[in-house]
């Protein structure tokens, strides 16, 4: 309150100056205008004195440059009045009034004006006309010029009265403050310091009794120290304690960290926590620390660390945050625990496990191989009887009717039907003789089996079937090798042809020094893989995808398919060169 009446006063101190600075301007644009009016009378009589002795007197050149001088003066000084040119350091404008008077007043100067233009212009000639002119103007000018002047000092007054009355209710105003700053704040600190004072001297009484009190409570927080410090003792013998700051860097650590770590409390001082680590990556801790959102909360995990003999161990470590007054975090409190005999337990227990898995899949791939194996002497056994035996009679049965004749022309259509069957039957009987196990692939290899595998798929379809042929080999492939990437390009390219809606088909064979490359794409619809092996897991059949890739597990080679909806698929198939890489047969 003392405040806001102090800023009251200063603000109507303030104000009161600022209105008399105003009004002085004010009078000081008055005084400029009222000065610079009598100067035009002054120059108004100035030209017209010079006018008649021009025109009384031969002596033209004489006065002909002070008419020009008075003239000149005369026409820029009626200027910037009507016009409050900014040469004139006016501040306010006029009123409604004075802009009147000036409009009333300019013919008559306009009429001046042109009687001294002529008289200079138009010399010796017309000299009375001009004359005339100026002398019938200068008296209403001289008269509308002290009009002027009146008015402004009318107003000039009027301002000074207003100024005077403002000035006037501000003393009041500042009069009325000061009362009410002795009627409400001083009366008001008297009665407020007097109660203080007797406050205080009841405050001394409590005091007093409180400093008995406090006498008490220190005896009782002598005990509770002891206490805590009993439990600190337990706490420091049983866990590992650490205290760092808020870079990592240790600043306290108990004996249990000192004979783990095998370190004294001295060469960990001012050492990062868990640095140990064998000049591995620094401990998760520090991204903690460092993130400036997470840095305040509290961090749990298991950290791995070894100690000075290079023995390692794993602690299970909570970080819990410790805040200054200002509500930094200035320091970590790290407590741990000794978990290396479970993490070793949980290590043994995970070998134990990973051995149990490398059994059951090794397993899994022998029965995979032992059925694989019987299909395919199953498909050696059907290929070898289709082939010499139905195959064998229909060899004979077309020799047979191809002995055959007839003189009746419709007993020779219907033996030449029966020709063109028994032909096509014995081509489908080779075609599923080799799709049970083509022989050219053990008498000639994989490349001419796959040449062959294309050639044979080309009647049964109008898409473009491409196959190049880049294997470079002295050798011929373990059988198993080739009875797998012949299967699996049979499955790919029959699945195409279903399915695909493709226009070309490839199939490359190419080799290097350490891997058999099996490509087969085409330029299909393609598909989406994760949608058809999810139906494959939920229907008896369409394994094509899982048998392919068991196959190529079974040569310890790696497949990739690589489809997208609408740009075709791809599948590729790497086989390892090494001759120790697969050493099972199905011989």
């Amino acid at each position: 309150m003392y405040a806001i009446a102090l800023i009251a006063v200063a603000l109507v101190s303030i104000t009161s100056y600022f209105l008399v600075q105003h009004l002085i301007g004010q009078q000081k644009n008055d005084s400029n205008i009222i000065n610079i009016a009598g100067r035009q009378r002054m120059l108004s009589q100035n030209i017209t004195k010079n006018v008649l002795l021009i025109t009384n007197e031969p002596s033209f050149d004489q006065y002909k440059f002070k008419l020009e001088a008075s003239h000149k003066l005369f026409i820029q000084n009626h200027i910037a009045l009507s016009t409050r040119d900014s040469s004139l350091n006016l501040d306010s404008p006029y009123s409604d009034e004075i802009n009147r008077l000036f409009t009333d007043i300019e013919p008559y100067f306009s009429e001046i004006n042109r009687g001294v233009n002529g008289i200079l212009n138009e010399y010796p000639y017309n000299l009375e006309v001009y004359k005339k002119v100026i002398l019938d103007n200068e008296t209403s000018f001289l008269i509308r010029m002290d009009e002027i002047v009146y008015q402004i000092a009318e107003e000039s007054k009027l301002r000074t009265a207003k100024l005077r009355q403002l000035e006037s209710v501000l003393l009041i105003i500042v009069l009325f403050t000061l009362l009410l700053e002795v009627l409400f704040i001083f009366n008001p600190v008297g009665k407020k310091i007097r109660k203080v004072i007797a406050d205080l001297v009841e405050s001394e009484s409590k005091a007093n009794s409180l400093a008995e009190e406090i006498r008490d409570a220190n005896a009782s927080l002598v005990k509770s120290n002891k206490d805590i410090r009993d439990i600190n003792f337990a706490l420091n013998e049983a866990t590992i304690l650490i205290k760092i700051n808020e870079h990592g860097k240790i600043i306290h650590a108990n004996h249990q960290y000192c004979r783990i770590t095998k370190y004294d409390f001295e060469e960990l001082k001012g050492k990062l926590l868990f640095e140990n680590n064998m000049g591995g990556e620094e401990s998760v801790i520090y991204k903690h620390i460092r993130d400036p959102e997470r840095r305040e909360q509290m961090w749990q995990g298991e950290i791995y660390d070894h100690a000075k003999d290079f023995t390692f161990f794993w602690l299970d470590v909570t970080l819990i945050p410790i805040k200054s007054i200002q509500g930094e975090v200035y320091q970590y409190l790290v407590i741990c625990s000794n978990v290396t005999q479970r993490k070793e337990a949980e290590a043994t227990l995970q070998k134990i496990n990973d051995a149990r898995l490398r059994k059951q899949k090794y397993e899994q791939k022998l029965r995979s191989l032992s059925i694989i194996t019987g299909q395919e002497r199953e498909r050696k056994r059907m290929s070898q009887e289709v082939h010499d035996g139905i195959g064998q009679m229909l060899t004979a049965l077309k020799f047979g009717l191809e002995s055959l004749s007839s003189t009746s022309e419709k007993e020779n259509e219907r033996l030449t039907g029966l020709k063109q069957l028994v032909h096509q039957t014995i081509k489908e009987v080779r075609r599923i003789s080799s799709d049970l196990l083509p022989t050219v692939l053990n008498d000639y290899g994989l490349s001419a089996a796959l040449k062959e595998l294309m050639s044979m798929s080309k009647p049964a379809t109008d898409i473009n079937l491409v196959f190049e042929d880049r294997m470079d080999l002295d050798e011929r492939l373990n059988r198993n090798i080739e009875v797998s990437l012949y299967r699996i390009c049979q499955e790919s390219i029959n699945n195409a042809i279903k399915y695909s809606k493709a226009e070309t088909i490839k199939v490359k064979l190419t080799s290097d020094v350490e891997f058999l490359n099996l490509i087969i794409e085409d330029d299909g619809v393609g598909f989406d893989i994760e949608e058809i092996e999810k139906i494959n897991r939920t229907k008896e059949s369409g394994n094509g995808l899982n048998n392919m890739r068991e196959r190529a597990e079974l040569i310890n080679s790696k497949l990739y398919i690589n489809s997208n909806t609408s740009k075709g698929t791809t599948i590729f198939v790497e086989v390892p060169l090494d001759e120790d890489s697969f050493n099972l047969s199905y011989e």
